[in-house]
């Protein structure tokens, strides 16, 4: 039976602008580069690197050897995926599967949650910041306020952002 593990990133940001990334790392969809080098050194110790098409023949058509491997991905085509993590996996020799929403590359487009969590930064700037608890920012990074936002069309989003 093969064996490959799946590693799926979104973003990774350099530590020194970690601040500016709260929200998404907060939910785990971003993380530093100091942690990324982390998980790729854990996973280094115990896995073998495989690229896009040995994942597809040992996922899809169930071939390859019963080796522990490890296949890394990325969501989304973020910019700092090419900037940041991309160096990164190179100087390795590891060889990463970018899955881009091709909707992103439209002039202006930007995801709802980009666009959610950029107003998170903003309100939490302001000095009558929701940030009031852990469990208020919390709320605003997974609760029924974000959830209501990524699931509306464009002009009520434009609504909850101003009122945000």
């Amino acid at each position: 039976m093969s064996s490959a593990l799946v590693l799926c990133f979104h973003r990774v940001v350099p530590d020194a602008v970690a601040d500016d990334y709260w929200p998404w790392i907060e939910r785990g969809s971003a993380i530093t580069v100091s942690r990324f080098e982390s998980i790729l050194d854990h996973f280094s110790e115990t896995r073998r690197w495989i690229e896009e098409q040995e994942a597809a023949d040992r996922l899809v058509r169930g071939r390859g050897s019963a080796d522990r491997t490890c296949w890394v991905t990325f969501d989304d085509g973020y910019r700092d995926n090419l900037e940041v993590a991309a160096p990164i996996l190179k100087s390795r020799g590891i060889f990463p599967t970018l899955f881009i929403s091709t909707r992103v590359l439209q002039a202006g487009f930007r995801l709802p949650v980009d666009r959610w969590y950029s107003a998170l930064l903003v309100a939490r700037a302001s000095s009558d910041s929701p940030f009031a608890s852990p469990e208020a920012r919390m709320a605003l990074l997974a609760g029924p306020s974000k959830q209501r936002f990524v699931r509306a069309r464009k002009r009520e989003q434009d609504t909850l952002l101003q009122a945000l």
